[in-house]
C-alpha cells in the first residue's frame, strides 16, 4: 500500500508502460482523484517485484530489482460493480468500497474496461459524467486507441490544469465544489500541495 496517490500514480503507469490500455485505465482514474486511494487501501491494488533475469514460475525472488510494480484488479472491480448491491454481505469489502455517485461509478466501470476488456453499458456511463469528467472519458479513450501522444494532441493539457507553483499537472477533485457550487471543483498539485479552483468543463489531464 503506498500512502501517497502520486507515487501511486508513477508506479502504476510506470508498470502499465507499453500497454495502452491501462494506461490510459490508470491516467483515467488518477485524473478523476476519486478511485486510487481507495482502491489501494482495499486490496484492489497488488505490489511485487520485477525480476531481471528470466525465471521460471516460483522465483524465490531472491535477485529481483529495487522497483515494484503495481497492479489493479480490473476484472475483479468489474465483477464487483455489476453485483446487485441488495444481494451482498455487508462484510464484504466490495461493499463498502464501490459506494459512490453514478458518475463515479461509471468512470469506474470505464476504466475497467478500458484496461482488461470487462464488459460495462458504455452509453450508461458516459451518460453519467458531466463535461469534464466526458472530456476525461474520452481522452482516455483516445489513449487507449492511439497511445498517449495522439490523446495529448486531441485532447491538450489546458492552462487550469496546471500548478502555477511546480509546473507540475494538478489532479481534479470532482466531488469537492466551492459553496456548494455544483459548476466549479478543486484542482490539487500532488507534489506541491498547492490547490485552486475551475470551472466545470476546463481541463482534463492530471
Amino acid at each position: 500500500m503506498r500512502s501517497s496517490t502520486l507515487s501511486l500514480h508513477e508506479q502504476l503507469t510506470a508498470s502499465a508502460q507499453g500497454d495502452w490500455g491501462l494506461e490510459a485505465a490508470v491516467d483515467l482514474l488518477a485524473a478523476h482523484g476519486r478511485w486510487l486511494p481507495t482502491l489501494d487501501q482495499h486490496g484492489w491494488i497488488t505490489y511485487g517485484s520485477d525480476c531481471f533475469e528470466d525465471c521460471e514460475p516460483g522465483c524465490d525472488t531472491a535477485h529481483t530489482t529495487d522497483i515494484e510494480y503495481a497492479a489493479i484488479d480490473w476484472t475483479g472491480i468489474s465483477g464487483a460493480l455489476l453485483i446487485d448491491r441488495r444481494t451482498r454481505d455487508t462484510e464484504e469489502r466490495d461493499y463498502a468500497l464501490l459506494v459512490g455517485s453514478g458518475s463515479e461509478r461509471g468512470m469506474l466501470q470505464l476504466a475497467c474496461s478500458i484496461a482488461a476488456g470487462t464488459q460495462t453499458s458504455v452509453r450508461g456511463a458516459l451518460s453519467s459524467l458531466d463535461s469534464g469528467n466526458l472530456r476525461l472519458a474520452l481522452r482516455a479513450i483516445m489513449h487507449a486507441a492511439r497511445g498517449r501522444a495522439y490523446a495529448e494532441e486531441v485532447f491538450p493539457t489546458l492552462a487550469d490544469d496546471v500548478c502555477e507553483g511546480c509546473g507540475r499537472p494538478g489532479e481534479h477533485r470532482r466531488d469537492w465544489h466551492p459553496r456548494g457550487d455544483r459548476s466549479r471543483h478543486l484542482v490539487v498539485c500532488m507534489d506541491c500541495g498547492n490547490s485552486w479552483i475551475v470551472r466545470d468543463g476546463q481541463g482534463g489531464s492530471a
